[in-house]
């Protein structure tokens, strides 16, 4: 199963190929062949050989086993590449127009590209030059990117793209009015330019208005919008070209974002995080106490992790023993060891052995052990423990026993577990349709999601 976010719908490709959405359904995004707005999943009609899934703020595009690509949702600027561009909405798939071979799409707010070959083709709305052709109008119908022939990955952010050459060079277009393409301008570019100084990237990634991409050394850059941190550690400007993220990785397996820290988990499996540490949330004395980005540092006396998982404030891992281990803070409990002030070194969760997999809310945490047994602690306001009760607990409780749980999953006040046959049963708040079994009702007990087979 893979997942991908719009603005305010959610879609998941299923192992059989099909794809079912959740969420605004205003402009047909979740492609169910209405335009009324969905609690529970709802298959996309006709979808059955989908690859690969992305979402644009309000349409979505799925890429074919065939090598072609269908789409549904908003046409405002042509996003559906169906050869028509103007304010007309498809609540079911329609093809766009010359595409084959293609392995690989990425979409921003209102247009998509696709990886073909080595070639990129983009459509929809090109006023900021996101289509990469040279022009600034939008397109109905894929189109080449000029001068990208050897392109091995994509990413699209708002309203710019990227893509990674064979080489390890990196090409972007669009718009830059926050340094997003990284070719030390602030200029929107109708055509690709190559980022400053980087040519050997393994891996990229675009967010709304900045790119990151990971070098072969391990080191990580990033470059565009930096006013909340997210550019470089320290640092809350903008940056116009790659700028190093303070320290230096090993291959990255994991990834685990705070609200305004982040961590990542190398296959040495050494934690390494970094962000604000005023809470303890980096598990390192550097900066206790301040607001400001701090470097990349190690978590203190860790046992090697197996699985990382952050909080809002507070990080937790499960370690290669199978306990599980948290800092940080710790005002509504969310370490499980009974502490009533955050602590900066790393505490066991009380009596937690046998942990399988773990996850963070934005002020709880869980882990599922062997034999299925849910263990949640933290905030309870919304059920979201799983215990049957709603009040804080600074111990881990008992929450649902699920057979099979493979992965634990967290929201702000809503917990999900993906069991190995593929299903999904969700608990706790439920104000946005969040739990996805079809009703506005909070529930303490798991909610399998609708329609997830």
């Amino acid at each position: 199963m893979a997942l991908t976010a719009g603005e305010a719908h959610t879609c998941a490709r299923t192992g059989d190929g099909a794809a079912r959405c959740w969420g605004d359904n205003a402009n047909g995004q979740l492609g169910d062949g209405t335009a009324e707005d969905r609690k529970a999943a709802t298959a996309v009609v006709g979808l059955s050989q989908a690859v690969s899934v992305a979402a644009g703020a309000d349409h979505t595009c799925a890429a074919l086993r065939s090598g072609g690509v269908v789409c549904w949702g908003s046409n405002g600027a042509g996003a559906l590449g169906n050869g028509v561009a103007g304010e007309e909405t498809e609540g079911v798939a329609v093809s766009v127009r010359n595409l084959t071979g293609v392995s690989e799409i990425a979409s921003g707010d209102h247009f998509t590209c696709a990886l073909s070959g080595g070639s990129v083709q983009c459509w929809g709305a090109g006023n900021m030059g996101q289509l990469g052709d040279g022009s600034q109008g939008d397109r109905g119908g894929a189109d080449d990117v000029s001068g990208i022939e050897d392109a091995v990955q994509i990413a699209a952010g708002r309203n710019h793209a990227c893509a990674r050459r064979k080489s390890g060079a990196v090409a972007c277009w669009g718009q830059n009015g926050r340094g997003q393409l990284g070719d030390g301008s602030k200029q929107t570019r109708t055509r690709p330019v190559a980022v400053a100084g980087l040519n050997d990237a393994v891996e990229i990634g675009a967010g709304r208005d900045h790119t990151c991409a990971q070098r072969k050394s391990g080191q990580v850059v990033c470059w565009g919008r930096g006013a909340e941190g997210q550019v470089a550690v320290g640092k809350i400007e903008d940056a116009d070209r790659p700028t190093i993220v303070n320290g230096s990785f090993g291959q990255v397996t994991q990834s685990a974002m705070g609200e305004v820290h982040s961590c990542a988990l190398q296959a040495n499996r050494i934690p390494l995080c970094w962000g604000q540490n005023r809470w303890g949330q980096l598990g390192n004395l550097v900066g206790v106490g301040t607001q400001t980005g701090q470097a990349v540092v190690p978590v203190m006396k860790l046992l090697p992790a197996e699985e990382l998982a952050a909080g809002a404030l507070h990080t937790c891992a499960r370690t290669s023993n199978s306990e599980v281990y948290c800092w940080g803070n710790t005002d509504d409990g969310q370490l499980g060891a009974g502490l009533t002030i955050a602590s900066v070194a790393r505490v066991r969760v009380k009596d937690m052995r046998g942990a399988m997999a773990i996850a963070g809310g934005e002020a709880h945490a869980c882990a599922a052990v062997a034999g299925g047994q849910i263990y949640c602690w933290g905030r309870d306001n919304a059920g979201q423990l799983g215990d049957r009760g709603t009040q804080l607990q600074r111990f881990p409780v008992a929450g649902p026993r699920i057979d099979g749980v493979v992965r634990l999953s967290a929201g702000s006040e809503h917990t999900c577990a993906l069991r190995q046959n593929g299903r999904v049963l969700c608990w706790g708040g439920n104000q946005r349709g969040q739990l996805g079994g079809g009703t506005g009702s909070q529930s303490t007990t798991p909610t399998p999601v609708v329609d997830i087979p």
